[in-house]
């Protein structure tokens, strides 16, 4: 049977699929990520990162009866600012370090001067404030406070960039995820001069990134996931985008929420609008996508079972909320009813103040019908729920089996 593979590299979890060329799911596999704590740094050592990613991969493919070798194309859905530096021999100079990484916790003058630039939310497409969470801003810790490792660092690569490079041995990554860093120019499609100077990067460090659905080239070490080289590897995306994607994005109204530990909107258009409060990036097809994002979503529902309940899971939770049952339904309630309220003014902000009728949901806020009527209420229009949780691997695998299809027309 002819197969692909969608990867989706979450910062909680690596999810991998298994699906058809007309993207039928045939297996899933799930595998916690093996981000580690020590202090304020969040980091993959290089090595766990391929072993739960394999294990994710063989999960997936045991599901659905299936072994590496009928895999034809793989691609990814992925976090943003999470990096690796290798060294001149191309060794891992450092572990993957996580865009949740907070060493870096204050804004370094450079980048503050940067984002205050007036060209740079039309060069990059981000419409947001500064965040410790940049890849930029752990660079230039790393070069005050660990000179000698930054003198040995010849290339910096994103998790996507890495993935693509190991598997292929070209350094090709996406532009879709490469926009988040800050120092990509959007619409001339190449790293920005300004951006590299006020971080003292070398151009020559940087991959080549590509457009979304672009094949970078076959695999040459299917090993490390545990499938057969010659299957094409497929320059993915932005794990929001990539699940609006997965969801049926570009078939419905265009307009995308996820909630999750992140809340999240995505709007699909074709003509590059950047604007405050949003990241807008290339899309798949030529076109562009417009995200808003808060951090406190599910996140909050899930402190308060921390605190307050940590014998009910969180569905039955929200099940008390649904009923006002005491002790913990009316306040429950008041969060699930606070995030519908920020959910509704991402939306509003990504549509500029006109919603559609429908738009769609995923993230795990998509399983709870209550909670997708709440959000309505609010909103004045339909929150439609997707039957796969796992959209960001579904996504990876249309960009895949998209692929394929141009190849052979």
């Amino acid at each position: 049977m002819r197969a692909v593979l969608g990867l989706d590299l979450g910062t909680s979890y690596f999810k991998a699929v298994v699906a058809t060329l007309d993207n039928q799911l045939l297996g899933l596999g799930r595998v916690a990520s093996p981000l580690e704590s020590a202090g304020p740094e969040r980091t993959m050592p290089v090595e766990k990162f391929w072993s739960s990613l394999r294990q994710a991969v063989e999960q997936a493919l045991t599901s659905a009866a299936l072994g590496g070798g009928d895999i034809e194309a793989i691609s990814y859905s992925s976090q943003a600012n999470t990096f690796v530096l290798l060294d001149g021999q191309d060794n891992a100079l450092t572990p993957l370090i996580s865009w949740s990484d907070e060493r870096a916790d204050r804004p370094p003058g450079p980048l503050r001067e940067l984002f205050a630039e007036s060209d740079f939310m039309q060069t990059t497409g981000m419409g947001v404030e500064f965040s410790p969470a940049m890849a930029a801003a752990k660079l230039l810790w790393i070069q005050q406070n660990e000179p000698g490792l930054w003198a040995k660092a010849r290339r910096f690569m994103t998790i996507t960039d890495y993935l693509a490079w190991s598997l292929t041995g070209s350094s090709a990554g996406d532009e879709s995820t490469c926009e988040l860093l800050g120092m990509w120019d959007v619409l001339r499609r190449q790293w920005w001069g300004k951006a590299l100077s006020a971080i003292n990067m070398d151009g020559s460090m940087l991959p080549s990134p590509m457009a979304t659905g672009a094949i970078v080239g076959p695999v040459v070490n299917g090993a490390a996931l545990g499938i057969a080289d010659g299957a094409w590897f497929v320059a993915g995306a932005l794990d929001h985008y990539a699940a609006a994607v997965g969801a049926g994005l570009e078939g419905a109204a265009g307009v995308a929420e996820s909630t999750g530990t992140v809340l999240a909107a995505v709007r699909q258009m074709d003509a590059y609008n950047p604007i405050y409060g949003c990241c807008t990036a290339a899309a798949a097809g030529g076109r562009y996508y417009r995200l808003a994002f808060d951090g406190h979503g599910a996140s909050m529902l899930e402190e308060y079972q921390r605190l307050h309940a940590p014998k009910a899971s969180v569905e039955e939770l929200i099940s008390l909320a649904a009923k006002m049952t005491e002790p913990h339904g009316p306040e429950v309630r008041r969060i699930m009813q606070t995030t519908a309220d920020t959910m509704h003014g991402l939306l509003m902000l990504i549509c500029d103040g006109s919603l559609p009728q429908e738009v769609i949901s995923t993230g795990g806020g998509a399983k709870s019908r209550f909670w997708l009527d709440m959000k309505a209420r609010v909103a004045g229009c339909t929150f439609t729920p997707r039957p796969c949780t796992e959209n960001g691997a579904i996504g990876a695998a249309v960009f895949a089996s998209r692929a394929i299809g141009a190849s052979e027309g």
